[in-house]
């Protein structure tokens, strides 16, 4: 199935996010985890450069996340949209790829079958 491009803004850190961060990272420390401690520091910094910026990723059509992997026999796992719950916004979603991918078999079907 095609995943869908969106964009989102990247949110800002909040008092919160920061005392998470840091209890991350005392946590790592008690532990001596070197790479969970790297690991921490690295995504906080990542975080903190790319706050309030808007970027673009893919999207599954039908349950709108990006962790659609398919199984090593290449069928699709069940989508989230079944633990999620169906809405609105996804239907109508749903709709509009479905429109778009008929659109492009229509075309297909007209280029392997000339008239």
């Amino acid at each position: 199935m095609q995943l869908i491009s969106t964009t989102y803004e990247v949110r800002a850190i909040t008092n919160e996010d920061r005392a998470r961060h840091e209890l991350a990272i005392q946590r790592a420390e008690s532990r001596g985890d070197a790479d969970d401690l790297a690991a921490e520091k690295r995504v906080f910094e990542e975080w903190i450069a790319e706050q309030s910026q808007t970027k673009e990723r893919l999207l599954c059509p039908v349950c709108l996340t990006p962790w659609l992997v398919p199984t090593s026999r290449g069928t699709a796992r069940p989508h989230r949209a079944a633990v999620d719950g169906p809405s609105w916004p996804k239907v109508r979603l749903l709709l509009k790829t479905i429109a778009g991918m008929q659109a492009e078999l229509n075309r297909m079907l007209d280029m392997l079958e000339p008239d």
